[in-house]
């Protein structure tokens, strides 16, 4: 079986990478901008193939004869419409299935995505649903909710000021998944045989509001934390002031101050979507060594 693989020094591919090749799947393609990036012993156990993604010629080549594609889309802040720019990744990895007859395709996508418009960025991951559905063959799109790893954003401020920062109210509520267990899910995924075309909501342990989820902080890392609510209008100031152009700027801020509103995510929690880490678990094993590292 060959695997393609896209964003393998992100989040969520880095540890599929790491999560295949530790249980023997070694005919693996890397679809990457710079393969230096990766861990030597990573390089020299795969197939690297060096290109953007939303440039189909390079993902058509990239991913011949592959069986199966892990395709996780990177956002581009600097690029002018929000929207326009999935659905370049869409088309891009749409283009490679058909032309090369990839016959399972694991998609990243994201709780929220059943709404194509209102979302900002994760519209634009329900618009690619709606584009690798159209090509007939099997997908399962993940839809995880709020990443743990989010937090790492919020390292500076939790030194500076003792307290994370989110556009919502600290008692808005959501769903917090490690990326750890997206990864296993999507390795399952990629090694096994399965057809047609599923939605796999992943919602983590349980449901934290933002309160909670600084007193858990708190805990692990034996110093106060709060959480804090910010205005658009500031998160706006601060994307712009990280290089977002106006589009992202408003689609980032559509996106976080949905998150927890009506409506947001509309797939039931169930045993199935529940996944097994802990925001207490993760706080502890993962983000207060990496705060004191």
């Amino acid at each position: 079986m060959r695997i393609a693989l896209t964003t393998p020094t992100g989040q969520i591919g880095s540890q599929v990478v790491r999560s295949l090749l530790d249980a023997g799947h070694t005919n693996l393609v890397l679809l990457l901008r710079d393969a230096s990036r990766l861990p030597d012993d990573i390089r020299d156990a795969v197939e690297t193939r060096e290109g953007e993604q939303q440039d189909p010629d390079f993902v058509r080549d990239a991913t011949q004869g592959a069986d199966t594609l892990l395709w996780v889309s990177p956002p581009d802040w600097t690029t002018g419409s929000v929207l326009g720019w999935y659905e370049s990744l869409g088309r891009s990895a749409a283009g490679a299935i058909e032309a090369n007859g990839i016959a399972r395709v694991v998609h990243v996508s994201s709780e929220g995505a059943q709404d194509r418009d209102a979302h900002g960025p994760v519209s634009g991951l329900g618009r690619i649903e709606s584009i690798l559905d159209a090509t007939g063959t099997a997908v399962r799109h993940l839809r995880p909710t709020f990443f743990m790893e989010n937090f790492k954003q919020q390292i500076p401020a939790i030194q500076n000021a003792g307290s994370v920062f989110f556009p919502v109210p600290p008692t808005t509520t959501t769903g917090m998944i490690a990326t750890g267990d997206i990864a296993q899910i999507a390795v399952d995924l990629l090694t096994t045989e399965w057809s047609g075309v599923e939605v796999v909501p992943l919602h983590g342990a349980r449901d934290y509001s933002y309160d909670q989820a600084a007193a858990i902080l708190s805990g692990a890392l034996g110093r106060d934390v709060t959480a804090q609510q910010v205005p658009p209008d500031t998160l706006r100031q601060q994307f712009a002031g990280m290089g977002a152009t106006p589009d992202w700027q408003q689609g980032l801020v559509d996106l976080y101050t949905s998150i927890g509103a009506p409506g947001y995510g509309t797939d039931p929690r169930t045993d199935s979507s529940t996944t097994p880490t802990s925001l207490e678990a993760w706080a502890l094993g993962t983000f207060a060594p990496m705060l004191a590292a």
